[in-house]
């Protein structure tokens, strides 16, 4: 159990019985706690509890700006605003941009940030759809750029709302823009691969490939030995090659990272089920599953102050669980280190529903985003 005196941020602790391994600096009310906007035509997707239909405060993203100028984060809202937050000014918002009914990723890539929303378009105004829209960070005064299926028919990313959103490269750790992957899924199973623009004059990315399978909303997306993996409330996994043929079907929901260890690279996913599974990426065979006794929503991997590598759970309860992914001669892989439950720790976590996303970032840190409206900094 955590110690509830030295979790908090600036707390501290003598001394006692309890874990003092995990501290939460900082605690931020990322969204407003406006009335729900209403969305067109109803279409509700995946997940879904009763906290996420009466409310418009969760945080459905959040990633990290290495700025020139420090730490920033991005956060994403249902109640339709992406935020900026300074760590060099206590996590202060230096800035907000509306975009609609719901933020539903953003991401940042190679100085750019990616953001998909639920929104309308100029072709149709009355209707909600999928939009995704880029800004370069290097001079974000600049019009966005925008995902279209066709800029003047269709000017849009999905018919229906981007569930999902995985940016890459095609080089590992490149992060040349030129070398970006893109990926989207939306909330009827679709997936799209899409070009970026080809010079500096086109400002609108393209559909390069269009994935057909899923039958439910496609929630989570990983690019491994040159195979698409996706996750879907249909409770499968799917795994794609370049000519739109799905190689292989497994049961899981709703998430899944990479890990890579010494000798081999594995897909972990997470489920309603309450099961985190590990999957080999070179045959597609599930290696380990661990149960928790509630639904997982969303993973992370991080490193631990040694180097260690990490799993963060994030649960339906809203409770955070942390898993070892080393193998060492005390701790087997998936071994639990820590729980991180609001009730027991004063408040710190997330409460009044699950967690919604989870982030890594530098320094042995990692964000939680949660249904309460809270964006934690671990």
């Amino acid at each position: 159990m955590t110690c509830r005196r030295f979790i908090a941020p600036n707390g501290s602790c003598n001394g006692c019985n309890f874990s003092h391994s995990l501290k939460c600096h900082a605690t931020i009310n990322a969204v407003t706690r406006s009335t729900q906007k209403q969305q067109h035509g109803g279409n509700s997707g995946g997940y879904q509890s009763q906290h996420d239909r009466n409310s418009s405060k969760a945080v459905n993203g959040c990633t990290v700006w290495e700025s020139p100028g420090g730490i920033k984060i991005f956060s994403g809202g249902k109640d339709g605003h992406w935020r900026l937050w300074n760590s060099t000014q206590n996590f202060q918002q230096e800035f907000e941009q509306d975009m609609g009914l719901e933020v539903t990723n953003v991401e940042v890539y190679a100085g750019f940030l990616f953001c998909s929303f639920v929104g309308s378009c100029v072709a149709l105004p009355d209707v909600s759809v999928g939009m995704v829209h880029v800004w370069n960070l290097s001079n974000p005064a600049e019009a966005p750029l925008e995902f279209h299926l066709d800029s003047q028919f269709t000017p849009y990313a999905h018919s229906c709302g981007v569930s999902s959103l995985l940016v890459t490269s095609t080089d590992e750790g490149s992060t040349d823009p030129s070398k970006m992957v893109l990926v989207s899924g939306d909330k009827k199973g679709v997936i799209r691969l899409w070009k970026p623009p080809a010079t500096a004059d086109q400002k609108v990315f393209v559909v390069q490939q269009t994935f057909y399978g899923h039958a439910g909303e496609v929630t989570g997306l990983v690019i491994c030995n040159n195979f698409l993996w996706s996750a879907s409330t249909d409770a499968s996994i799917r795994t794609w090659d370049l000519e739109n043929k799905p190689k292989c079907s497994h049961k899981c929901d709703p998430d899944m990272v990479l890990w890579k260890d010494q000798s081999a690279t594995f897909v972990l996913t997470s489920s309603l089920d309450s099961t985190v599974k590990a999957w080999n990426s070179s045959n597609g065979e599930m290696c380990i599953s661990s149960d928790h006794g509630e639904g997982v929503i969303c993973l992370a991997t991080v490193s631990d102050s040694g180097g260690k590598p990490v799993l963060v759970c994030g649960l339906e309860s809203g409770a955070i669980l942390l898993r070892s992914l080393a193998t060492t001669p005390s701790t087997p892989a998936f071994t639990s280190l820590l729980k991180i439950v609001a009730y027991y720790t004063n408040g710190i976590g997330h409460e009044d529903g699950p967690v919604k996303c989870l982030r890594a970032g530098p320094s042995n840190t990692f964000y939680s985003g949660g249904e309460d409206g809270k964006l934690n900094v671990w």
